[in-house]
């Protein structure tokens, strides 16, 4: 399966980025119709984002757009200045510049929205720093091996929750950012309870605890798809606030991430990952985590 899945990133990597989109674009309207569960996520997820009439046409493209980003991940090793000068357009690049003027070390935020895995080389590029990217495996053992070599084959490094700390050491140093997307479901062992869209989900504090023990800010980051390309979107970077103990300080940071994390997603709620169940697990008032009770039929 694995060589499965290398010739065919070798055949979309050499496909021009259009002919690709589109033909992503067209897999994931066949999956709208073919994938009925996911298509229901998609439209729940939908109205909550929204709160749109629209919600059902919203979540159809979704489909459309999130295909987009799983078969850009071929264009990983396709990424280098002429990429960047012919498909990328930059907003808030004051907002990074603050941070390097003030010579902080600092870390890289951003969610599953838009092409989330050209966002990191991209953003390396533009901005030449060295990074670190934290993610999760799969559990598709040939699906990670693949994802490994695509993701090496540029300047970045990778690593799991697991082999994080091992490589983080590595990055404590101006001039170096660690990374992570943190919009995704998590266990209780490794999250705080936030609020996100009016319900209080469990959201990943491993970067906000590192912020705050660090005392460096964090940067949201957002590649979002354009008729012309793509736009990089840095916003303005999210202090750790001293003046509250440490617990709360992480808990700080997860709240106003994920107020930066509905800001955007409110501007592309197509953009954003709505096949997945962000709100499958919610602190209810009198303090339970329920599971799944906004996705029951």
């Amino acid at each position: 399966m694995y060589y499965l899945y290398k010739a065919l990133i070798f055949i979309f990597s050499k496909m021009s980025l259009g002919a690709l989109q589109r033909f992503a674009g067209g897999v994931g309207t066949l999956a709208w119709y073919l994938l009925k569960e996911r298509r229901q996520v998609a439209k729940v997820n939908a109205k909550i984002v929204t709160l749109s009439a629209d919600s059902d046409k919203i979540a159809k493209e979704s489909f459309r757009q999130t295909f987009m980003a799983y078969f850009e991940t071929a264009y990983v090793q396709n990424v280098d200045q002429d990429f960047i000068d012919k498909y990328v357009t930059v907003e808030g690049f004051e907002n990074y510049k603050k941070i390097q003027d003030e010579g902080k070390m600092f870390s890289l935020i951003s969610a599953h929205i838009g092409s989330w895995d050209l966002s990191s080389p991209i953003t390396q590029h533009v901005c030449g720093f060295k990074l670190l990217v934290v993610g999760r495996e799969s559990n598709n053992k040939a699906l990670n091996r693949l994802l490994d070599d695509i993701r090496n084959m540029g300047d970045i490094e990778y690593a799991t929750q697991k082999g994080f700390l091992e490589k983080a050491a590595q990055y404590d140093r101006v001039g170096c950012a660690i990374g992570s997307i943190l919009d995704h479901g998590t266990t209780k062992g490794d999250s705080v309870v936030a609020p996100f869209f009016g319900y209080r989900v469990p959201t990943l504090a491993g970067i906000a605890a590192l912020s705050a023990r660090k005392k460096i800010p964090m940067l949201p980051t957002y590649l979002i798809r354009t008729k012309t390309g793509f736009k990089l979107i840095m916003h303005p970077p999210i202090y750790p606030n001293q003046e509250l103990k440490a617990k709360d300080r992480i808990t700080d940071l997860v709240t106003r991430m994920n107020i930066d994390f509905e800001s955007i997603i409110k501007e592309y709620p197509e953009q954003w990952y709505l096949l997945h169940k962000r709100f499958k697990r919610l602190e209810e008032a009198d303090g339970t985590i329920t599971s799944n009770r906004l996705y029951r039929p």
